[in-house]
């Protein structure tokens, strides 16, 4: 597939295993980042400055470099660009995922009012407009309460009030993580704390793997919320699998994901499932690259990619086979 020529948004650490995978698939790589140095670069036949976060600049880049010899797909990983990677493919007539589909992946109040609207189960929130609406909120649901900035990235300002005391504190550290200036507030959810990830092919998700995440040291790095690890596959049931399969399945549908990635964290209680967010990229901590081939024998990111330069994907290479357990546990100086 050397006359392919594949567009990676980030040029990061985490990224290079899909630029090391791409060019073993013969595939010309085209990288973006606005870092000049990112290490990407170096598995790159040609690099396009441009920051993961800015859609416009990304596809003037893009076309350009089109211009002078064609991109045939487009793709992240392990980067919360689903609006930059959704803007480039339909300014380059390539598939992925609609721009409407990511605005809502990449905003966390869309997505989960659009989630409200259509009946998914997700945690009691609204958005909260100032440190006294937050408190009226706390009143009535109880602690403990998670704010979030509405449209940053993952944990990023995301904080878990504990104490009425430090809500107003807290609030305002999330709102000033947030480019809109909007702070959602949502009832924290007891359980078992899940991450799934897969492709949506033709309208149907498939779920390659869904991680059991640990987070046992919640109250020592308080108010923040960090993962120190997981494990794939998870402990559950067939039964709690096929909630979440639903689950994953409904979201994919709310959001008009029809192909293209899928990455959600869940909560598990019994068998009920919480939604918690899902975006329309691979993700981070080289699932897809690494555990994810190991531990289902799947190699998400090589179909990933071949979504994205629209060649054909079979769902029998998105079906889990069990592999050895993958375990892994992060480690904070």
């Amino acid at each position: 597939m050397r006359s392919k020529r594949l567009l990676i948004v980030g040029a990061g650490q985490e990224q290079v295993p899909l630029y090391r995978l791409a060019l073993d698939m013969g595939l010309s790589v085209t990288g973006s980042d606005q870092n000049p140095g990112a290490p990407g670069f170096a598995f790159a036949d040609r690099v396009l400055i441009a920051s993961t976060r800015d859609p416009d600049a990304t596809v003037r880049a893009a076309l350009a470099s089109h211009g002078e010899r064609p991109i045939s797909g487009v793709i992240t990983i392990a980067n919360d660009a689903p609006v930059t990677v959704a803007a480039a493919a339909l300014a380059l007539g390539l598939p992925g995922v609609s721009l409407h589909s990511a605005r809502i992946a990449a905003n966390k109040r869309l997505q989960y009012d659009l989630f409200r609207e259509r009946g998914l189960n997700v945690p009691e929130g609204r958005e909260v407009e100032s440190p006294e609406d937050l408190d009226a909120f706390i009143g009535r649901s109880g602690l403990p309460v998670i704010v979030k900035p509405t449209d940053n990235r993952g944990a990023r300002g995301v904080f878990r009030i504990t104490r009425r005391s430090d809500a107003a504190a807290l609030f305002a550290r999330s709102r000033a993580m947030c480019d809109e200036g909007r702070v959602l507030a949502q009832k924290f959810v007891e359980g078992d704390q899940v991450s799934a990830e897969g492709l949506v092919l033709d309208g149907e998700a498939l779920i390659a793997m869904f991680s059991g995440r640990n987070y046992e040291y919640l109250d020592r790095y308080a108010p923040h919320v960090i993962e120190n690890g997981g494990w794939l596959p998870g402990r559950f049931s067939a039964g709690q699998a096929q909630a979440m399969r639903a689950a994953m399945q409904s979201a994919a549908e709310a959001m008009g994901i029809e192909n293209g990635p899928i990455k959600a964290d869940l909560v598990l209680s019994g068998g009920q499932v919480t939604i918690l967010e899902v975006t329309a990229r691979l993700g981070g901590g080289y699932a897809a690259t690494d555990s994810i081939p190991i531990a289902a024998r799947i190699d998400l990111a090589r179909q990933a990619i071949l979504q994205a330069l629209g060649e054909p994907v079979r769902r029998e290479d998105l079906l889990p086979t069990p592999g050895p357990p993958v375990a892994l546990r992060f480690f904070f100086p």
